[in-house]
């Protein structure tokens, strides 16, 4: 097992790629119970494991000859792997695809002991078991058919990030409307109750008003609250129609990665429709009631002097 040239290291790159969509594609299936297309990407590759496997084939070169050179050598390799690929993604993306702060030996959630340890042992069964046989099918394809090969799968790799790039800045962007949403909403729902507190306060005072002044006031107050209201609700059925219109890559992204949330906006992946929908369901009976108290109220003064 020696050096590749650039072709064949991309061939085992796109072959552990998919390799390991497979494995991960299979246990979150298993898990949620429907088949869930792992990763980040849309095509069935999963990139991370083939940089992995990439960079352990390649730094335990030279300690093909001793096992425990090539545990130790691998499972530093991966760990600096994940840390960086996991600080990349919450640094791009603001989204935290893998937590280990739930483990008791782990650093910011990215790494931990257990995961390290692991990493080694998957080493040495890539470098005495699983790549060899790899090894020889791909030596015996012809160099141009490996660089075609290679080529093509490049290109559509390209195009497949691109896209779920796009989506993944899509899906922030929604994140980023609804708080900004939520926000405005939070102050209007603030107006409404300073209306309703000062129609309040001035109940006493108007029953001295005659007929006209006391259908002005409940003209006026009923205007004021619907038209606030209007506002959250055409706030809140922007952000419900752009969750209507999630694409097919953007759903995917958030069913490939259930555990995955915002680091920088309350959402989680795995509820991340239900959240935001929940959060804009307008269901604001305390307002619609005080408001119709008060007018009752105005209605009975107006009828009592009338």
């Amino acid at each position: 097992m020696g050096l590749y040239n650039i072709y064949q290291w991309l061939i085992f790159f796109y072959i552990y790629c998919f390799l390991g969509w497979c494995i991960e594609s299979t246990i979150v299936s298993v898990e949620s119970k429907k088949m869930i297309n792992r990763g980040f990407l849309s095509g069935p590759l999963l990139p991370i494991y083939g940089l992995g496997a990439v960079l352990v084939l390649f730094i335990t070169l030279p300690f093909r000859g001793n096992l425990l050179a090539v545990y130790f050598v691998g499972m530093i390799g991966a760990t600096i792997l994940e840390y960086f690929t996991g600080w990349l993604m919450e640094t791009i993306f603001k989204v935290k695809y893998w937590d280990y702060s739930y483990y008791k030996i782990q650093y910011k959630g990215r790494i931990c002991l257990v995961c390290s340890l692991f990493w080694g042992v998957l080493s040495i069964l890539l470098i005495q078991f699983v790549h060899k046989p790899i090894e020889r099918y791909v030596l015996l394809l012809d160099d141009r058919f490996v660089m075609i090969i290679s080529i093509v799968v490049t290109l559509f790799v390209i195009a497949d990030t691109i896209t779920s790039i796009k989506a993944t800045i899509d899906i922030n962007k929604l994140m980023e409307k609804s708080e900004k949403a939520l926000s405005e909403i939070k102050e209007l729902k603030s107006e409404i109750e300073l209306i309703l507190n000062n129609a309040s306060n001035q109940l006493y005072y108007i029953k001295d008003g005659n007929e006209g002044d006391i259908s002005e006031f409940s003209n006026k107050i009923k205007t004021s609250v619907d038209t606030l209201k209007d506002k959250i609700e055409g706030l809140s059925n922007g952000i419900r129609k752009e969750v209507a219109k999630l694409s097919f890559i953007k759903e995917r992204l958030v069913q490939g990665y259930p555990t995955a949330y915002s680091t920088k906006f309350n959402y989680k992946f795995r509820n991340f429709k239900e959240e935001i929908l929940k959060k804009h369901s307008n269901e604001d009976v305390e307002i619609e009631n005080r408001k119709n108290l008060i007018l009752q109220k105005l209605e009975e003064i107006r009828k009592k002097y009338n």
